[in-house]
């Protein structure tokens, strides 16, 4: 459920009926269709293509929505993951990067680093005070 109360399904009935799940790999793009009218599923694979994924992305999109037997507007959400991001950091390649977040709570206040299993395995150390 989003902060605002609204669920997928409430979103798919005001706006379309169909929600679209679609995995971006390294060389098959996997989409994934649900007719919330029906209940319906479609799936679609199709080639990705790493010189523009934007383009296995819509053909996925089309293959899927093609089998639904749905126009475009009958779309009211789509998800999207990438494996090829995922697989970039299991295998240590791609460029050195860091993403640093504050850690929150249940209400959403902050909390200070407490340097636990996480951070060791990563190699991460929280910096000395100054």
């Amino acid at each position: 459920m989003a902060r605002n109360g609204t669920t997928t399904e409430s979103v798919a009935a005001r706006s379309g009926r169909i929600v679209v799940g679609i995995d971006t790999g390294g060389t098959f793009t996997d989409v994934i269709a649900l007719d919330w009218a029906t209940g319906r599923i479609s799936t679609a694979k199709t080639p990705s293509t790493p010189d523009d994924p934007s383009i296995g992305f819509a053909n996925g999109i089309e293959a899927v929505r093609a089998i639904a037997g749905a126009c475009s507007g009958d779309i009211a959400r789509v998800l999207h993951g990438t494996t090829v991001a995922t697989n970039l950091i299991l295998e240590g390649k791609g460029a050195p990067a860091a993403l640093l977040v504050p850690h929150c709570g249940a209400g959403g206040e902050r909390r200070p680093w407490h340097g636990g299993s996480e951070g060791a395995r990563s190699g991460v150390r929280q910096p000395s005070p100054r």
